[in-house]
């Protein structure tokens, strides 16, 4: 699975600064997460979150703090915690703070930050119609669904913070795929 973020900086021409952005973020969308479905995976972190693999996968490979899991009909998702360093500015903050800014609100936000802040949304395509950004509050827990396509087929990037990291969450196949797997986020239920 590629990891696109940290790449899609070396897209951006020296031009692109001058161009507009028509970014603008929107309100979170209040979900309730759904039964969950298939196989639970524990996400290590904070807010002892979960995720149901909406099917049992043909594949399932796990391999340190990557997982990826790929259905007989084509589809896949990949987890893995992201770094300080993979969306291409450590010096911003941790990973939450980094993908809040992104894709908050960057008005209160250094010139060095709100330079970053729109090479990346120019990269991700945020300032156009080939992609779209969708914040989600599911049960209390934050996310941040950003969806476009590659070589035309459906592409989707669940950002979820948890404490001070965050769960990067690549769906490959359609929206319906993409939102089943997006509502099987959950809370790990306590032990009894």
């Amino acid at each position: 699975m590629k990891r696109l973020l940290p790449l899609a900086l070396l897209v951006i021409g020296s031009n692109a600064l001058a161009q507009g952005c028509d970014y603008r973020p929107a309100p979170h969308q209040e979900l309730t997460a759904a039964k969950a479905t298939g196989l639970p995976l524990v996400l290590a972190g904070k807010e002892k979150l979960q995720l149901g693999l909406v099917e049992q996968p043909e594949l399932l490979l796990h391999s340190g703090d990557l997982l990826i899991a790929r259905y007989p009909d084509g589809h896949s998702l990949a987890h893995h915690p992201m770094t300080q360093q993979e969306l291409g500015n450590a010096g911003l903050g941790t990973p939450a703070q980094q993908v809040r800014l992104l894709f908050g609100d960057d008005s209160a936000a250094t010139p060095e930050a709100r330079e970053w802040v729109f090479a990346m949304r120019q990269a991700m395509d945020l300032c156009g119609d080939k992609a779209s950004l969708t914040p989600y509050r599911i049960d209390g827990i934050e996310l941040f669904a950003w969806r476009t396509s590659q070589d035309g087929k459906p592409y989707q990037v669940f950002f979820i913070p948890d404490g001070e990291q965050v769960h990067y969450l690549e769906v490959r196949g359609p929206a319906a795929f993409a939102d089943k797997v997006l509502a099987g986020v959950h809370r790990r239920p306590p032990k009894p």
